[in-house]
This record gives structure tokens, C-alpha cells and sequence, in this order.
């Protein structure tokens, strides 16, 4: 079971294989004490404390259960035969991948203070991802281990421009071309209207997760753009600083895992350095 906790958009976090869209309309609430009355299902709520939310607290608190579909999970390629994937003609999320896995149940559950967020969210994943292109030593060269990582995005259309929000706005596809059993597509995650914009929270479990941040970002007709402007992740790679693929055969990491420089000085067999290097 992993399990993600999130304090005013930055907290460290293990999750799911893929990108997760919890894509749901009026994501956050206030219960107020006036009476009983009967709460949407389309809301997770968050109760005031005047503490940070202790286990005790967690544990106690209303759960929203979402079911999130499509992404995809360590499969060789995400797009399958066509010929067998009618979902390419009726559904925006098969844009993540041709064969949809089976659906992934997420419990969300939030809490609020006088300045602060608390979003935990928490599913069962069959995999564990968090190594995204890491290096180890086996005593004479730095190897890189590629991989996938873990992430997920939560999307807060904070202008209140979509009724009824869902992926179907914030997933497009491009270059999509078809010839006899030959398909190609590139999906973005981009608005199909020039008036509006929806924020977005993107956690990977590697390079975000790994420095204990959400990357916080936002979605317009273009593209998906940093709220910061400028490119955050940077590969640990002595082949990339002088414009050359990284990661490949006889390349090696610039850092150590302890952020110190590799150099020249001993290393037993085993040492590590992250794939990535990561700005605040």
C-alpha cells in the first residue's frame, strides 16, 4: 500500500506506475456544523484543524474513494495493434495507452489549517517505480538502469470553466496517422480552448518524489507549462553536458548519490548516483 501526503503542495510520496489523472469536479470543500445534510459524491472534504494532521487524524478522516482509468503500467510500448484497440475511436484516455489496465482505486482524504493543505492519497500499486535512469557502480563502470517511475497528477480547475470536468479536456492527441496496420500518435496533455487554463500538481516518484516537492505547473492550449519558467530536471550524465545522448554505454554520472562530484576518488562496487539532478 503506498501512500502519498501533501502539505501545502510539497511532501514526500511513493505512488502508482503511470500518470494518474484525479480529474473530479469540485475537488475540495468545507463541511460547516449546520445541521445534517446529505454530501455529494463528487467532493472530498476537508476538515479544519489547528495541528498538523497526526496518524490518528488520517485515520479518522472522510475518505473520498475515486476510480481512476487508463494510463498504463510497465508495458514494453503504449500503443498496441490498432486493429485490436477499438478504444482509439470512442475514449481520451486510451491516449495513454492502447490496452487500459484494470481500473486503480485511490482514497483521498484532506485536511486544512489557517494557511495550509493536507491531501493524502493512498492505493495499492503491484509495482514499486521510484529509479528513474539511477547509476550503479559495478566496480570498474557506472551502469544506468532506465526504468520507468511512478507519478500522478492532480488537476484543479480553479476557474471553474469546465462543468463537469474530466480527462476528455486535458488529453489530446497529435500527429495521429494511420497506414494499412501502421499507427503513429503523439499524446500531449494540452486544452483544446485558447480562454482557459487549469492548474496542475505533478508528483514523480523518482525526481520529485526523491526531493520531497510536487512540480507545480498548469495546462493551456499549448502545452504543459512550469509555473517557474525553466526546465527543472537535468540528467547526471557526462555524455549530456557536452550535447551527447546520456545514459547510454560508457557514459557516467557527474554526482554521486550524496551530491558530491564522482571525480576520480575510489568507489566500491555497488555505489549509487541518482539519474536526475532536480531544481527547488
Amino acid at each position: 500500500m503506498y501512500k502519498f501526503w501533501q502539505h501545502k503542495k510539497y511532501r514526500s510520496a511513493v505512488s502508482w506506475s503511470g500518470l494518474i489523472l484525479l480529474l473530479t469536479s469540485g475537488l475540495l470543500g468545507l463541511l460547516t456544523i449546520e445541521g445534517c445534510q446529505q454530501l455529494p459524491v463528487d467532493r472530498l472534504y476537508a476538515l479544519h484543524l489547528d495541528h498538523t494532521p497526526t496518524q490518528a487524524d488520517w485515520l479518522s478522516a472522510l475518505p473520498r474513494l475515486v476510480t481512476v482509468r487508463g494510463g498504463f503500467r510497465n508495458v514494453p510500448s503504449k500503443l498496441g495493434d490498432i486493429d485490436e484497440d477499438t478504444v482509439h475511436t470512442s475514449t481520451a484516455s486510451c491516449h495513454h495507452g492502447a490496452a487500459l489496465p484494470e481500473p486503480v482505486h485511490v482514497d483521498m482524504r484532506a485536511f486544512y489549517t489557517t494557511d495550509e493543505l493536507y491531501i493524502r492519497l493512498d492505493w495499492v500499486d503491484p509495482t514499486r517505480d521510484d529509479g528513474m535512469n539511477n547509476w550503479t557502480y559495478n566496480g570498474e563502470t557506472w551502469e544506468s538502469a532506465g526504468g520507468t517511475e511512478d507519478g500522478f497528477g492532480l488537476m484543479w480547475d480553479a476557474q471553474s470553466t469546465f462543468p463537469g470536468f474530466s480527462c476528455s479536456y486535458a488529453c489530446h492527441i497529435d500527429d495521429f496517422g494511420v497506414s494499412g496496420a501502421s499507427f503513429h500518435a503523439r499524446n500531449r496533455m494540452r486544452l483544446a480552448r485558447s480562454d482557459a487554463l487549469v492548474d496542475l500538481w505533478n508528483w514523480k516518484a523518482d525526481r520529485t518524489g526523491r526531493n520531497g516537492f510536487v512540480d507545480d505547473r498548469y495546462l493551456t492550449e499549448k502545452a504543459m507549462l512550469p509555473d517557474v519558467p525553466g526546465e527543472i530536471f537535468h540528467p547526471n550524465s557526462v555524455a549530456a553536458l557536452t550535447g551527447k545522448v546520456p545514459f547510454a554505454e560508457g557514459d557516467s554520472p557527474v554526482y554521486d548519490a550524496e551530491g558530491k562530484p564522482i571525480a576520480d576518488q575510489f568507489r566500491l562496487a555497488g555505489s549509487l548516483a541518482p539519474g536526475y539532478l532536480v531544481d527547488r
